[in-house]
């Protein structure tokens, strides 16, 4: 089974201001989901893993310490499995 709830990452310029400390004419991810809990990432290689996605004011790195260049989509976490049992409490 394929579940596809993948959001590309849409860059955008930033255009006449400055954007969390980003000068005009910067690339700007603007639909991340910044400062969540961990979310899967898909790399432009090919690659999916966890990590979150930190913004301290004026980047906007992985937690792991590497940038976002490489991403090129996310996805929200599943809720972890629970047996009919823990469904039913």
């Amino acid at each position: 089974m394929k579940i596809s709830n993948w959001s590309p990452i849409i860059w955008e310029r930033s255009r006449g201001i400055e954007l969390d400390g980003c000068p005009e004419g910067t690339a700007v991810a603007c639909n991340l989901p910044i400062d969540e809990d961990r979310v899967l990432l898909s790399t432009r290689s090919g690659h999916v893993y966890i990590d979150r996605i930190i913004h301290d004011g004026k980047n906007v790195y992985l937690d792991r310490g590497a940038g976002i260049d490489n991403i090129t989509a996310w996805m929200h976490l599943p809720e972890p499995y629970k047996t009919d049992e823990e469904r039913n409490r």
